[in-house]
């Protein structure tokens, strides 16, 4: 996946891996199921403003992407738009529109209409309370 995902940043990240530690090494081991959770109720919400289906998680150990799956990679067009850009044929000698034939083509851009961003801002709090009662239920 992460043909065009949202790279987020935790900030203080240095003082959430030391309270971490602090909390011993149950809190250590179930952090990859507790960036699971995040990352599922992020994935969740961007999917909900998405223009289709096609979101997806991938983790890695304790960091997850999140974002449009491979096959949905032009999902990152409609976060950012596009521009007016030209278009010709590859090996053929024209393209092929229905039925008319054109030497190239200059499709007109598109306005950007975010989901990304506006996932992540609207869900970043319900992101970290889930990251905190799977943390808790472990040390329970």
């Amino acid at each position: 996946m992460a043909s065009g995902g949202i790279r987020l940043e935790i900030q203080n990240l240095d003082e959430v891996k030391r309270l971490i530690e602090q909390l011993g090494p149950r809190a250590k081991a179930v952090l990859p199921q507790a960036v699971e959770g995040g990352a599922g109720v992020l994935r969740d919400k961007m999917a909900a403003k998405a223009p289709g289906d096609g979101i997806g998680v991938e983790l890695d150990g304790a960091t997850a992407y999140v974002g449009p799956t491979k096959e949905k990679f032009y999902y990152v067009f409609f976060e950012t738009g596009t521009s007016t850009h030209k278009v010709e044929p590859g090996a053929k000698k024209a393209l092929k529109f229905g039925e008319a034939f054109a030497a190239r083509a200059f499709p007109g851009g598109i306005a950007p209409r975010p989901f990304m961003r506006p996932a992540v801002d609207e869900g970043k709090d319900a992101v970290a309370v889930k990251i905190g009662e799977v943390i808790q239920a472990a040390l329970e």
